[in-house]
Protein backbone atom coordinates (compact mmCIF):
# COMPACT_ATOMS: atom_id res chain seq x y z
CA UNK A 1 0.00 0.00 0.00
CA UNK A 2 3.17 2.08 0.74
CA UNK A 3 4.40 1.89 -3.04
CA UNK A 4 1.28 2.66 -4.18
CA UNK A 5 0.87 5.63 -2.45
CA UNK A 6 4.27 7.08 -3.44
CA UNK A 7 3.56 6.48 -6.94
CA UNK A 8 -0.04 8.10 -6.80
CA UNK A 9 1.99 11.14 -5.01
CA UNK A 10 4.65 11.26 -7.96
CA UNK A 11 2.38 11.37 -10.62
CA UNK A 12 0.15 14.26 -9.03
CA UNK A 13 3.47 15.62 -8.37
CA UNK A 14 3.93 15.61 -12.25
CA UNK A 15 0.87 16.11 -13.32
CA UNK A 16 1.59 19.39 -14.61
CA UNK A 17 4.85 19.06 -16.08
CA UNK A 18 3.29 16.00 -18.21
CA UNK A 19 0.49 18.41 -19.59
CA UNK A 20 2.79 21.13 -20.11
CA UNK A 21 5.23 18.72 -21.91
CA UNK A 22 2.90 17.29 -23.95
CA UNK A 23 1.81 21.12 -25.40
CA UNK A 24 5.40 21.91 -25.94
CA UNK A 25 5.77 18.84 -28.42
CA UNK A 26 2.16 19.11 -30.20
CA UNK A 27 2.96 22.97 -31.03
CA UNK A 28 6.81 22.03 -31.78
CA UNK A 29 5.49 19.32 -34.09
CA UNK A 30 2.52 21.22 -35.99
CA UNK A 31 5.13 24.11 -36.47
CA UNK A 32 7.20 21.84 -38.30
CA UNK A 33 4.28 19.93 -39.96
CA UNK A 34 3.01 23.45 -41.41
CA UNK A 35 6.66 24.29 -42.43
CA UNK A 36 7.03 20.93 -44.31
CA UNK A 37 3.43 21.48 -45.77
CA UNK A 38 3.95 25.08 -47.02
CA UNK A 39 7.61 24.65 -48.16
CA UNK A 40 7.80 21.17 -49.78
CA UNK A 41 3.80 20.31 -50.99
CA UNK A 42 3.36 24.06 -51.59
CA UNK A 43 0.28 23.88 -49.58
CA UNK A 44 -1.14 25.30 -45.88
CA UNK A 45 -2.68 24.10 -42.84
CA UNK A 46 -5.59 26.03 -41.89
CA UNK A 47 -6.16 24.76 -38.45
CA UNK A 48 -2.76 24.36 -37.50
CA UNK A 49 -1.83 27.76 -36.38
CA UNK A 50 -4.95 28.20 -34.11
CA UNK A 51 -3.95 24.71 -32.61
CA UNK A 52 -1.04 25.94 -32.28
CA UNK A 53 -2.06 28.87 -30.30
CA UNK A 54 -3.95 27.07 -27.51
CA UNK A 55 -1.13 24.75 -27.42
CA UNK A 56 0.92 27.47 -26.10
CA UNK A 57 -2.15 28.46 -24.18
CA UNK A 58 -2.14 25.49 -22.73
CA UNK A 59 1.66 25.09 -22.26
CA UNK A 60 2.06 28.23 -20.43
CA UNK A 61 -0.70 28.22 -17.57
CA UNK A 62 0.23 24.30 -16.75
CA UNK A 63 3.99 25.30 -16.81
CA UNK A 64 3.03 27.62 -14.35
CA UNK A 65 2.22 25.29 -11.64
CA UNK A 66 5.22 23.35 -12.89
CA UNK A 67 7.24 25.71 -11.79
CA UNK A 68 6.60 25.67 -8.10
CA UNK A 69 8.11 22.45 -7.95
CA UNK A 70 11.68 23.97 -8.20
CA UNK A 71 10.56 27.49 -6.96
CA UNK A 72 11.64 28.20 -9.95
CA UNK A 73 9.27 31.42 -10.43
CA UNK A 74 10.96 35.27 -9.67
CA UNK A 75 11.17 35.74 -6.09
CA UNK A 76 12.85 38.48 -3.70
CA UNK A 77 15.62 37.40 -1.02
CA UNK A 78 15.20 38.71 2.67
CA UNK A 79 18.20 38.71 5.29
CA UNK A 80 16.24 40.03 8.66
CA UNK A 81 17.90 39.31 11.94
CA UNK A 82 15.10 38.05 13.24
CA UNK A 83 13.98 34.06 12.54
CA UNK A 84 10.57 34.45 13.15
CA UNK A 85 10.64 38.01 10.25
CA UNK A 86 11.99 35.59 7.64
CA UNK A 87 8.89 32.87 8.80
CA UNK A 88 6.39 35.61 8.71
CA UNK A 89 7.41 37.29 5.33
CA UNK A 90 7.35 33.47 3.50
CA UNK A 91 3.88 32.77 4.81
CA UNK A 92 2.54 36.24 3.57
CA UNK A 93 3.77 36.40 0.59
CA UNK A 94 2.48 32.47 -0.10
CA UNK A 95 -1.05 33.77 1.56
CA UNK A 96 -0.59 36.92 -1.41
CA UNK A 97 -0.57 34.25 -4.11
CA UNK A 98 -2.99 31.85 -2.82
CA UNK A 99 -5.39 35.22 -2.69
CA UNK A 100 -4.45 35.72 -6.51
CA UNK A 101 -5.00 32.41 -7.47
CA UNK A 102 -8.43 32.08 -5.71
CA UNK A 103 -9.29 35.68 -7.67
CA UNK A 104 -8.39 34.57 -10.88
CA UNK A 105 -10.02 31.08 -10.62
CA UNK A 106 -12.96 33.53 -9.36
CA UNK A 107 -12.82 35.56 -12.35
CA UNK A 108 -12.10 33.20 -14.71
CA UNK A 109 -15.62 31.03 -13.61
CA UNK A 110 -17.75 34.11 -13.97
CA UNK A 111 -16.25 35.00 -17.47
CA UNK A 112 -17.16 31.42 -18.46
CA UNK A 113 -20.70 31.78 -17.46
CA UNK A 114 -21.18 34.56 -19.36
CA UNK A 115 -23.83 33.58 -22.21
CA UNK A 116 -21.64 34.96 -24.70
CA UNK A 117 -18.44 32.91 -23.93
CA UNK A 118 -20.88 29.65 -23.42
CA UNK A 119 -21.60 30.12 -27.16
CA UNK A 120 -18.64 31.43 -28.73
CA UNK A 121 -16.73 29.06 -31.05
CA UNK A 122 -12.67 29.46 -32.57
CA UNK A 123 -12.77 30.18 -36.07
CA UNK A 124 -11.00 27.23 -38.26
CA UNK A 125 -11.57 24.65 -35.56
CA UNK A 126 -14.98 25.69 -34.22
CA UNK A 127 -14.09 25.20 -30.72
CA UNK A 128 -15.97 26.16 -27.85
CA UNK A 129 -13.92 29.23 -26.25
CA UNK A 130 -14.54 28.71 -22.82
CA UNK A 131 -11.88 25.45 -23.20
CA UNK A 132 -9.44 28.13 -23.39
CA UNK A 133 -10.50 28.44 -19.65
CA UNK A 134 -9.91 25.29 -18.21
CA UNK A 135 -6.36 25.68 -18.09
CA UNK A 136 -6.51 28.87 -16.50
CA UNK A 137 -8.77 27.11 -13.87
CA UNK A 138 -6.41 23.47 -13.62
CA UNK A 139 -3.12 25.51 -13.40
CA UNK A 140 -4.78 28.08 -10.41
CA UNK A 141 -5.85 25.64 -8.94
CA UNK A 142 -3.39 22.75 -8.99
CA UNK A 143 -0.61 26.13 -7.59
CA UNK A 144 -3.07 26.50 -5.10
CA UNK A 145 -2.64 23.59 -3.94
CA UNK A 146 1.27 23.67 -4.01
CA UNK A 147 1.03 26.93 -1.91
CA UNK A 148 -1.54 24.87 0.36
CA UNK A 149 1.26 22.26 0.56
CA UNK A 150 3.89 24.83 0.60
CA UNK A 151 2.62 26.60 4.18
CA UNK A 152 1.86 23.79 6.10
CA UNK A 153 5.77 22.15 4.95
CA UNK A 154 7.88 21.89 8.06
CA UNK A 155 11.10 22.49 6.23
CA UNK A 156 9.51 26.31 5.72
CA UNK A 157 9.08 26.27 10.03
CA UNK A 158 12.73 25.11 10.52
CA UNK A 159 14.85 26.93 8.45
CA UNK A 160 13.47 30.24 10.30
CA UNK A 161 13.97 28.46 13.45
Amino acid sequence: MGLAMIKIKTVLSNLDLFFSSIFLFLMSFLVLLQIYMRYVTGGSLAWSEELVSWSFLYMAWFGVSAVYMDEGHISVGYSGSKPWSKLLLSRLSLLIQAVFYVLIIYYAFTYINKPYILRQKSVVLSLLIWYLYIPVIASCFYSLCRIIAKIFKKEIISEAV
